[in-house]
């Protein structure tokens, strides 16, 4: 069964170069965590127009959960920690790379710039596992 994921969308002219930032970000915080990037949907019927998909679609990051997960007390504290982590390290991102980054959900997207970190472990929790 696979891992559930957070999904982050990023989008801008720069996109791919930030995900592939904000990738490695989450790979400092869980060397464990499996990132993997594809382009968002719609990509596809951009290529067919000769438009590049990734400044104009963006690019989405699956983060598996388990880098998010609550499982307990003291492992919510530790998740805390890097979802904070994750939250400064998006923020540096968006402002160096003019790009957004939002969160995916099953309700549409959120911007991560609005999010606390209880918010993103609750998104974590509630749409990725």
């Amino acid at each position: 069964m696979p891992t559930p994921a957070l999904r982050l969308q990023v989008t801008g002219d720069a996109a791919a170069a930030a995900a592939a930032e904000l990738a490695a970000r989450v790979r400092a915080l869980d060397p464990q965590a499996e990132v993997a990037t594809a382009p968002a949907a719609g990509a596809d019927d951009a290529v067919r127009r000769g438009l590049d998909p990734l400044t104009l679609a963006g690019v989405v990051l699956a983060i598996p959960c388990t880098v998010l997960a609550v499982l307990d007390l003291a492992d919510r504290i530790a998740k805390r920690r890097r979802a904070k982590a994750l939250l400064d390290g998006a923020k540096v991102i968006e402002i160096e790379r003019h790009v957004r980054i939002r969160v995916v959900t099953a309700d549409g997207t959120k911007a991560i710039e609005g999010l606390t970190v209880d918010e993103l472990l609750d998104l974590a929790g509630k749409d990725g596992g």
